[in-house]
């Protein structure tokens, strides 16, 4: 996930993104349905 110069890996910016959606903005969100990235897979 791109953050200004630099990037942050997926995991920390699933954790930010739901923080963000819950925390700040109130909503119920889900991110079972999100894929893993490729390179997780191995």
């Amino acid at each position: 996930m791109p953050v200004g110069d630099t990037s942050i890996a997926a995991p920390t910016a699933a954790m930010i993104y739901q923080f963000r959606e819950v925390c700040i903005l109130g909503n119920h969100t889900r991110v079972a349905h999100f894929e893993q990235p490729y390179f997780a897979w191995r």
